[in-house]
């Protein structure tokens, strides 16, 4: 973390920071660039997964 100068650096480099694509009028979706590791953002996602699961999941499980 110590490496980065602010949050959006971070999520730039996990490419978790939002992209439009758009041309002339036409306006597209804002998406996530997933220009970054993708390694560190399955990790992320790992993380997220298992903190979120009830306990009563975990337990089931096993």
């Amino acid at each position: 973390m110590s490496g980065f100068a602010h949050g959006n650096a971070l999520l730039r480099h996990a490419g978790l920071h939002l992209a439009e694509a758009s041309s002339g009028k036409w306006k597209g979706q804002i998406v996530l660039s997933k220009r970054g590791r993708s390694r560190l953002r399955r990790y992320l996602f790992l993380v997220t997964m298992s903190l979120s699961i009830k306990p009563y999941t975990r337990i089931m499980l096993k």
